[in-house]
């Protein structure tokens, strides 16, 4: 996998797309690399563990182990080569962070950037200073002011502790005599035991979602303060917003006529059963939930935000900053975050947002990595582990174009896919 993995890197880094010339990051970690990040991280961990303090016997037991798992995950992350090593990409947004920092007058020592093969449109706050930028972010970021501020809104969750509070928060409730009790009471029931804890529950989450919002607006409004003192185009602020709230949103969409146009050969016919889903195995998900699920977002109420912001923002002319550096990072998004996919080994969502790609564009970058996904489902279906890279169905949750994609993938056939891979290589 590794070995197919540089050679695709090779290649493409050499081909043209039209009149240009994109040379992929190489995204599969040096030794290194990751062995100088691990051992950052591990000795970072030990001095934060060694100053953690905690009144409580049973806060501090908890709280350490809270952390202890986090610090675990992460590492583990390190050790998966989730973050990308490429030395320009890490400089430009290290510099970035740092000039942040700088003007704002802010201590360097403990703030690091990460940038994550993550193709989810996002960035975060660890807690302890690192701030981690997925690489699909960039997919939607049309300036480097974009960039600019969300680096300046996990600077602000770093400086109000949020992520330090939420763990005191979780720790606090998970303790206080008020959970203990309740507990303790919904297990005494005699009847009705699982409504009464889902709508404690649905309390306990109501009250989490307020927090949230809390944090994010708080965050929102010192991340412009800090983005203010940069002399940016303070729009972009509000640009970046509308973008995320539209991030979950799928702009493009694959047909019945769309496969059979990109599947089919003059002699192979897909079988029109393969389009068809069938409702009574996967009616369970065809439901609206209790309670309205965006209430529940991660990143609550992008408008309620923008709301929140547009009263800092005065009129003004100021254009974003044109960066050389930026802009070439922005011309092969798309291509990079697609090979980031491949990479990670989500081949079925991969091929999905390829096959897209390529029905627009027809480019070779596309077909070949059409090509390399269905090998690799092909493979996993003889192995019968297709589940593994096929997200699940959900009438729900997942657009009507993903579900036909995936009921379409698991009607296929070896013999069917064999020939479709034929058309592609």
């Amino acid at each position: 996998m590794k070995i197919l993995n540089i050679l695709f890197l090779i290649v493409f880094s050499l081909k043209c797309f039209g009149q240009e010339r994109i040379e992929l990051l190489d995204t599969i970690n040096s030794n290194s690399f990751k062995h100088e990040l691990s051992e950052f991280y591990k000795l970072k961990y030990t001095t934060f563990n060694e100053s953690l303090d905690v009144n409580s016997v049973n806060k501090s037991k908890l709280s350490k182990n809270i952390y202890l798992e986090y610090q675990k995950e992460f590492l583990e992350k390190i050790g998966n080569n989730n973050f990308i090593s490429d030395k320009n990409l890490n400089d430009y947004a290290q510099k970035l962070l740092f000039e942040i920092l700088d003007i704002n007058k802010l201590a360097k020592k403990d703030y690091r950037v990460l940038v994550s093969n993550d193709s989810e449109k996002n960035a975060y706050n660890t807690g302890d200073g690192t701030i981690v930028v997925n690489y699909g972010l960039f997919t939607v970021l049309d300036n480097e002011d974009e960039l600019v501020f969300v680096l300046c809104h996990e600077i602000g969750h770093q400086v109000l502790q949020h992520v330090k509070k939420e763990v005191d928060n979780f720790v606090s409730l998970n303790t206080s005599e008020e959970i203990i009790n309740k507990t303790k009471e919904i297990k005494n029931l005699k009847y009705n035991r699982s409504k009464a804890a889902n709508t404690f529950l649905l309390k306990l989450n109501y009250k989490n979602y307020f927090h949230r919002r809390k944090k994010e607006i708080e965050a929102d409004s010192l991340g412009f303060h800090f983005y203010s003192k940069t002399k940016r185009d303070l729009n972009n602020s509000i640009s970046l917003l509308n973008k995320l709230d539209d991030s979950n949103k799928e702009m493009d969409s694959l047909t019945v006529r769309d496969y059979k146009t990109l599947f089919e050969t003059e002699t192979y016919k897909i079988k029109n059963k393969y389009f068809e889903v069938e409702e009574s195995i996967f009616k369970k998900y065809d439901y609206k939930p209790a309670y309205q699920i965006d209430s529940l977002k991660t990143h609550p109420d992008c408008l309620y935000r923008i709301k929140n912001l547009q009263k800092f923002i005065n009129n003004q002319n100021i254009k974003a900053i044109d960066s050389s550096k930026f802009i070439e990072l922005k011309k092969k998004a798309n291509y990079q975050n697609l090979y980031n996919l491949y990479v990670r080994g989500e081949f079925g969502i991969c091929l999905y947002e390829s096959l897209k790609e390529y029905k627009k564009t027809s480019s070779k970058f596309y077909k070949d990595l059409i090509f390399l996904n269905l090998i690799e489902i092909q493979k996993a279906k003889r192995n019968q582990t297709i589940s593994k890279y096929i997200p699940q169905m959900d009438l729900v949750y997942n657009s009507p174009s993903l579900n036909r994609f995936i009921n379409i993938i698991n009607n296929l056939k070896n013999t069917d896919l064999e020939i479709i891979i034929q058309k592609f290589k």
